[in-house]
Formats: C-alpha cells, sequence, structure tokens
C-alpha cells in the first residue's frame, strides 16, 4: 500500500521515526524543521509537564544497544562517504560520537529521500556534533546543498558564563540545505530604532508618515512605512530562550520557541505546504506549522510516565494551542490510558534496496517504487 504523506496531514507518529519515515513516499514532503538528539550523553533529560507528568529522555549513545550491526554494512556499500564520516567522527571523537551518527545517517537518508527536489531541510544541533553532523549532511545531500549554518542566540547573562576558563558558547546551530533556492524567502527583521530616528528625519505631515532621501541624485522619497526592514544574517539573537516564566512552556526539558521555528517554516514552505518533524517532542514545529497554514507530519518516540497517547508532550503541546487530539496508539487502534509500544530502532533496521542511493547520484532514490510501503499508524489529530 501507497502511503502518501498529504493523507497524513496532521498526524502525530508516537513510534521510532525510522519506520514512518520508511512509510512515507520518496518526494512527498516540502519542508523538513527538526530538533534531534544532540549526543550531549546525558543518561535521562527530566521534565514534569504543566498537567504534573514526568518526561523523560535519553541522550546518549552505544554501538550495542542503538545501532543494527547491519546498519554500517549497508552503508559501506551503498553510501561509501557517509560510512567514511561515521567512522571518523568514531576514531575522532569516540564510539558514542560515532554510534550517535550512525543512528542519525540511516534517518537522514530517508528525510533525503521524503523531501521533494524543491524541498529544504533546517536540521537544529549545538557544539557537541555540529562539525560532525554537517559532514553527515554534506554527504547525503551534497555540499552544493549547503545554504548555511545558522546561529541561534540562545544563551544570556550570567546563564552564559558557567566555566570561566573558556568562551561562553551561547548560540545553538541549524544547519539549512535546499536543493532548489527558489523556495527560500529572505525573511526581514525590524530596522533599528536609532537608524529610523537618525535617518528617517522628513515628515510633511501628509498622513505618509516618516520618509528619507534617496536616489541618484538624493531626489526621491522613501517611506518608513514601504520599508522591508532589515534583512536577516545567519546570526539570530533577537528570539530568547525560554524559561520557566515563558507562556509557552510546557516543561518538555527540551522545548524551542514557537518564533525559531516559524522563521525556519516562514522562509522555506507556503501556505499549504508539507512540514514534516522526526522529532516532534512536544510538537514546536507542528504547532508553528498549524499557525502558519501549512500541512504536517510530526514523528517522537516519548518516554513518559502515564497518560497514554493522549497525554504525551507533543499531543499535550498541540491541544495547548487549541489543536484537538484524536489519539491511537502504535497499531492504529484508539487509546485513552497506557502506554504505547514503539517499536524499537533494531526493528525494520536494515537499509531497505528500493531506498538505497549510490553517491554518484545522491537522488537515484527518488525513482524507488513507492508501492509496497506499509500505511503507518498514528496519532491523528483535529480534522
Amino acid at each position: 500500500m501507497t502511503t502518501n504523506s498529504v493523507s497524513y496531514n496532521r498526524t502525530l507518529f508516537l513510534l521510532d521515526n525510522l519506520p514512518v519515515l520508511r512509510g512515507l513516499d520518496s518526494d512527498s514532503v516540502d519542508l523538513i524543521a527538526t530538533d534531534p538528539p544532540f549526543n550531549k550523553g546525558v543518561p535521562a533529560f527530566k521534565g514534569k509537564t504543566k498537567a504534573g507528568q514526568n518526561v523523560e529522555f535519553k541522550d546518549v549513545w552505544n554501538w550495542n544497544d542503538d545501532v543494527h550491526p547491519g546498519w554500517l554494512d549497508d552503508m559501506g556499500k551503498e553510501h561509501p562517504t557517509l560510512a567514511n564520516v561515521v567512522m571518523y567522527a568514531n576514531a575522532a571523537a569516540g564510539d558514542d560520537m560515532g554510534a550517535f551518527l550512525c543512528w542519525m545517517s540511516v534517518r537522514v537518508l530517508e528525510m533525503h529521500r521524503v523531501l521533494k527536489p524543491t524541498g529544504s531541510i533546517y536540521l537544529h544541533c549545538d557544539p557537541t556534533a555540529s562539525h560532525y553532523l554537517k559532514a553527515m549532511m554534506d554527504a547525503v545531500f551534497g555540499r552544493k546543498q549547503f545554504r548555511n549554518e545558522i546561529q541561534w542566540m540562545r544563551y544570556r547573562g550570567k546563564r552564559a558564563a558557567k566555566n570561566p576558563r573558556k568562551f561562553p558558547a551561547v548560540a545553538d546551530y541549524v544547519l539549512f540545505y535546499a536543493e532548489d533556492e527558489s523556495s527560500f524567502s529572505l525573511p526581514f527583521g525590524p530596522l533599528d530604532p536609532e537608524y529610523v530616528k537618525r535617518v528617517y528625519r522628513h515628515d510633511d505631515d501628509d498622513g505618509e508618515g516618516p520618509y528619507r532621501y534617496g536616489g541618484r541624485i538624493r531626489d526621491r522619497k522613501y517611506y518608513l512605512k514601504n520599508s522591508r526592514g532589515v534583512p536577516l544574517t545567519t546570526w539570530w539573537d533577537d528570539i530568547p530562550e525560554l524559561n520557566g516564566t515563558s507562556a509557552e512552556m510546557t516543561g518538555y526539558p527540551t522545548q524551542k520557541p514557537l518564533a525559531l521555528y516559524k522563521r525556519m517554516i516562514e522562509a522555506s514552505s507556503n501556505p499549504g505546504d508539507i512540514v514534516l518533524d522526526p522529532f516532534a517532542g512536544c510538537a514546536t514545529t507542528c504547532v508553528a506549522a498549524e499557525q502558519l497554514g501549512r500541512r504536517w507530519i510530526g514523528i517522537d518516540i516519548e518516554e513518559e510516565s502515564g497518560g497514554g497517547n493522549s497525554g504525551a508532550p507533543g499531543a499535550r503541546g498541540l491541544r495547548e494551542y487549541g489543536v484537538g487530539c484524536d489519539c491511537a496508539n502504535a497499531d492504529g487502534g484508539s487509546s485513552a490510558n497506557g502506554r504505547r509500544e514503539a517499536r524499537s530502532p533494531r526493528a525494520d533496521a536494515r537499509i531497505p534496496e528500493a531506498d538505497r542511493a549510490s553517491d554518484a547520484d545522491p537522488r537515484s532514490a527518488r525513482e524507488a517504487d513507492n508501492q509496497g510501503r506499509p500505511a503507518m499508524p498514528g496519532l491523528r489529530v483535529g480534522a
């Protein structure tokens, strides 16, 4: 059965993302904006939601528990450059980095397959593994498809200066790749108030507002009201990190601001496009896509105590923004309580023949027949 991504609009899958990605059609997604694990070496990130439910997940990786033994063998045969990147990371940074990158690589290969030739991907990371992840992305998407490394200034004030023995690391990174630049629309930010005061000095009191003179002989009027603002660069310092007093904070340990993902979605998609987040967490990307009139699909294994699928962080995050939830377990049936049985990362572990792409033609998987991909059960959200 063909799994058309359009039919899964407004769906949150509570599963390991690998089998779900493998169940989606090739060339079916317009934008991927996602915040995967960072390989922070943390055995358990813990949080508590506003409803008082505990949320816990790991960010530590090893070859025995997280990587199928066939993954690297298949990668070496079909994606040798990518396999070399994984092994270099293992040699340079240790087994944990190698295992993490291998675990990520098999998923990013599937993200590449489901993304349209006109699509874009934003991969959120931090300095822990950003340089290895960029090499992985270059191997999968191609170096020429790299567009930007965006830096989001996350930390400020005293929190930025925890270790006096090195420069404070204040930024997360977002790796932006796109094969077709036509899908990108450069966002603009507001003009600096001091600049406005200094430059837009004229006003004829005719209701048109302040203006400045420009043109070759400075004889043209440029009105402030018509200014698009300042083109945004790769340094994003205008979106503050969430804290305990933030209105949108759900209690999810690694939650990111809606404004951050809205910026990515607005820059690289249009209303009605399909946005995918394979690491949905508390559904920030899904909420942002919904508010911007995009269709969306979210996937996440959400390890939490009690509450069932309807109490999962992603489902609660959607409900808090007025998006109702119709919950289903991993087998497609509804579930009001009890935890879902997520499929193991070892399930369906080998890289399917139809999904393999050669290094010489990184998009050859586009020719794969979508027939035979299983329809994946999910958590349907809204109408």
